[in-house]
């Protein structure tokens, strides 16, 4: 079936949605696309629809970006690219993005910006989840309007009506409560004195590992279709060292155990990955990582060279860690340029490293 026809059928379960009732989920690029479609098309019935969609920040929904393959065409979905607190009103405000299209002739989003009550130590507490990648928004309403605005003349802006919102960081319900639409240049600037981006952040790389040499992971030369789990595979191409750690999407689960020579001290951590190149992208890769029972999402759709570092969200451990878990939880494409090389769906990753976060000095990692 192609993309096309994917979307189509998309739009017409989002105005079936509609006039049912049924709240329209967006997850994912398919859903926040064809409500897009529905909204920059000009029609009417998706207005009164009841809409759901979580947002994460800028920084980590630009590793799940879409790009159409051997086209110059991206899309960008569900993220939040500003948040500062507008002293005057004693809001937060958020510039939600819900869908936006980049090409090489053309490009236009489909935004939804909101604000709500909360006073200036939470708006800090939350701008500063944000830049820790600890930030997560979800939020529902229904649709009271859409207009035209946004930096490019084919923009959409969604206004919500009865829009409530709930604001976690590291998972953990920090305001949950009614929000309100409001026009993109009612979102504070950068010079607002508190915004995301205005937080000092240090990291320090306490450990980096080849992600084939886990513990008791075992080596091929060659792809190995029958393995049950994780398997240590030989390549000398775009990797650092002899080879990848390999699983197929029909071992989704599946653990890889690096066992750490010190144990970790409790504290907050962040997991990035740098996969393989992968061919034949269809959606995004995601694993879990875990160090000590706490876990953060890294999920990525291409790394354009090899060795580029994936981030993963940031969370914070209660105990001492002594071996780190990343757990297979999305493949989205072939081995390496996939067919005719290799046409399962895998996750393959070159390295790993652990880093240590915190407001602080700033220290900037490659």
């Amino acid at each position: 079936m192609s993309a096309k026809v994917c979307v189509i059928l998309l739009v017409a379960a989002l105005l079936l949605a509609s006039s049912t009732g049924v709240a329209q989920r967006l997850e994912g690029l398919a859903s926040a696309e064809a409500f897009a479609a529905a909204v920059r098309s000009g029609e009417t019935r998706p207005a009164n629809a009841r809409v759901e969609f979580s947002l994460s920040p800028l920084s980590l929904q630009k590793q799940v970006f879409h790009k159409v393959r051997r086209q110059p065409i991206w899309h960008h979905f569900l993220y939040m690219e500003r948040a500062a607190f507008a002293e005057r009103t004693g809001e937060l405000c958020i510039d939600a993005t819900l869908y936006r299209l980049v090409s090489q002739d053309k490009s236009w989003s489909v935004s939804a910006p909101f604000a709500f009550k909360t006073d200036a130590a939470a708006a800090r507490r939350i701008c500063a989840a944000a830049d820790l990648l600890a930030l997560d928004i979800r939020a529902a309403g229904t649709v009271k309007s859409f207009r035209a605005e946004g930096p490019e003349p084919d923009s959409r802006r969604v206004e919500f009506a009865d829009l409530t919102v709930d604001v976690l960081v590291d998972g953990k319900s920090v305001y949950k409560g009614p929000a309100r639409s409001i026009p993109i240049r009612d979102v504070p600037g950068p010079d607002a004195p508190i915004r995301a981006g205005a937080t000092r952040i240090a990291e320090r790389t306490v450990l980096e590992m080849e992600a084939e040499d886990a513990s008791g992971l075992i080596y091929y030369a060659d792809w190995e279709r029958d393995e049950t789990g994780w398997y240590g595979r030989e390549i000398t191409r775009d990797v650092s060292g002899t080879g990848m750690a390999v699983v197929h999407a029909r071992n989704i689960g599946a653990v890889l155990t690096h066992r750490l020579v010190r144990p970790l001290p409790p504290g907050r951590y962040r997991v990035d990955v740098a996969p393989c190149y992968a061919g034949a992208r269809l959606r995004e890769f995601i694993v879990d990582a875990d160090l000590a029972g706490a876990r953060g999402r890294v999920a990525w759709f291409l790394a354009e060279r090899g060795g580029e570092w994936m981030k993963g969200r940031s969370f914070v451990t209660g105990a001492p860690a002594t071996e780190l878990r990343i757990i297979a939880v999305q493949s989205g494409g072939g081995g390496i340029n996939a067919a005719p090389e290799m046409r399962d769906m895998v996750i393959m990753l070159d390295r790993i490293r652990i880093v240590a976060v915190s407001e602080g000095a700033e220290e900037v990692l490659p």
